[in-house]
């Protein structure tokens, strides 16, 4: 196993690891990701985001384990596009969040989206 793709089986660990956590304690979700308005998140958001990130998680993982899936693999890289794209809204438009709380968004999906998007234009 290439060392990248241990990188995104770490990243999808992760990601179950955080679904897990917005899925037990939705406070979490409320103080720790969107502490500017907190009262903007709900009960019912915090299901719809456990089950963004399980879904990325699973398919994070799954690409891991195959790295010469192309149709995977891009659609890989468009859920760290889109995820990233997401808190950089909340962050610049909506302003619910800030730069400290999207730090670990920014370590996980920047490395991913370099990389990924270099090896697909030269795949």
């Amino acid at each position: 196993m290439e060392s990248f793709a241990i990188w995104l089986l770490i990243v999808g660990l992760y990601r179950v690891f955080m679904s897990v956590s917005i899925l037990t304690n939705s406070e979490l979700i409320k103080k720790n990701i969107y502490p500017l308005k907190p009262n903007e998140t709900s009960s019912l958001f915090c299901r719809v985001a456990f089950l963004w990130t399980i879904s990325n998680s699973f398919l994070t993982i799954t690409t891991s384990f195959n790295m010469d899936n192309k149709p995977l693999f891009v659609l890989t890289w468009l859920s760290f596009f889109m995820g990233l794209s997401h808190f950089m809204l909340e962050q610049f438009y909506f302003k619910t969040n800030s730069l400290k709380n999207n730090l670990s968004q920014l370590f996980f999906a920047t490395p991913c989206l370099v990389i990924m998007g270099i090896r697909i234009l030269y795949w």
